[in-house]
């Protein structure tokens, strides 16, 4: 990693139930979060990855073809971090969902964060 270049931390791998809502956490190590265009993608096994929507700091949410309203986006500017919450998750929601920024004429992504539904 080159010095003043950020990074995104996600948590380990998550396991849901479905109908409940499950939120995913990002954190910004080395810059500041309301700076930034921050977005999620999903990645679902066999599939291109694919953009769900993106957002920053006081202006609505921008979400991708045919992406619900039930993905909400929120940040977390005292933690430095933002999250995506997805609302009545569904066995169709399963992968990896990647919080991104806009940084440097490129996007950095994070680790990611793999959603399962059980039930």
């Amino acid at each position: 990693m080159s010095p003043g270049k950020p990074q995104l931390e996600q948590a380990f791998p998550s396991i849901t139930t479905a109908g409940k809502n499950p939120t995913v956490r990002c954190i910004l190590k080395g810059s500041v979060v309301s700076h930034h265009v921050l977005s999620w993608y999903r990645q679902i096994k066999g599939t291109e990855i694919q953009f769900l929507v993106s957002h920053r700091e006081r202006s609505s949410p921008t979400y991708g073809d045919g992406i619900a309203h039930r993905f909400i986006p929120e940040l977390l500017p005292l933690s430095n971090a933002f999250t995506l919450t997805i609302g009545n998750v569904e066995k169709a929601d399963e992968g990896i969902y990647y919080c991104t920024i806009w940084f440097s004429n490129k996007y950095l992504f994070g680790e990611g964060t793999e959603i399962k539904v059980q039930g």
